[in-house]
């Protein structure tokens, strides 16, 4: 339960989300508000850095280590930009079959 003594209606609570919007209507406009400071978005390394760093929190992360797996993940993106260069149709089938190659007898 709540105190009654410091609970607010809903006619006090109306009149105090009143003033408060009204309030703003006298705020002072400027370019800052208006014209968002021009920010350079991360790169996807930079984000799935992020999220690797987010999905295994802990103290063992240092500079070095933060910049060989930054280094991996560009390593994975530039080998995937790779793969789609190589066109597939839908005829494409898989190689299913594999054969070992025959070992020299000594």
């Amino acid at each position: 339960m709540t105190d009654s003594s410091t609970a607010l209606n809903r006619r006090t609570f109306a009149q105090q989300l009143a003033a408060g919007v009204g309030g703003l209507s006298c705020w002072p406009v400027t370019t800052a508000f208006v014209q968002p400071a021009e920010v350079e978005p991360p790169s996807p390394a930079m984000l799935l850095l992020a999220a690797v760093v987010s999905e295994c929190p802990g103290e063992h992360w240092n500079e070095r280590l933060l910049a060989d797996v930054l280094q991996d993940i560009e390593g994975d993106l530039s080998r995937g930009r790779q793969l789609r260069t190589v066109p597939l149709t839908n005829a494409a089938e898989p190689a299913t079959i594999f054969r070992a190659p025959a070992v020299p007898q000594p």
